[in-house]
């Protein structure tokens, strides 16, 4: 388990949204990851490949999507399907373009198919009520 925590750490980059609601890249932390769902904190998981181009509009849809207020407190975690191998098992992710939601500890919406920020908002929406 330290293995696998230790290559998390190393090998995932992740965005979040700060206050003043531009994107910044940060190392994944996997501290910040787990405070994030321990608080019952809104996350999003972006599997990505440089490769696919379904993966840049879902990246793009959600940050567009996160300049809205609204989804101002959701923590975007942008995993590199090629390099993070370590993260793709443990989230038990197939391919590229996989977005996953959870809130707190709990997946609450998973999807491997394109998905249009309206579409993804309206997800975002049903776990927020």
């Amino acid at each position: 388990m330290l293995k696998v925590n230790l290559l998390i750490v190393t090998l995932a980059s992740f965005f979040v949204l700060n206050s003043s609601s531009s994107w910044a890249f940060n190392q994944y932390n996997e501290t910040a990851f787990n405070t994030n769902i321990y608080s019952a904190k809104m996350v999003l998981v972006l599997f990505e490949s440089d490769k696919c181009e379904i993966c840049n509009k879902q990246s793009n849809a959600a940050s567009q999507l996160l300049t809205n207020p609204r989804f101002k407190d959701i923590t975007i975690f942008n995993v590199d399907f090629e390099s993070a191998k370590s993260i793709v098992k443990k989230f038990h992710v197939a391919k590229t373009g996989t977005i996953i939601l959870m809130k707190g500890l709990t997946e609450v919406f998973r999807t491997s198919s394109p998905l249009e920020q309206n579409k993804l908002a309206a997800e975002i929406e049903k776990t927020m009520e």
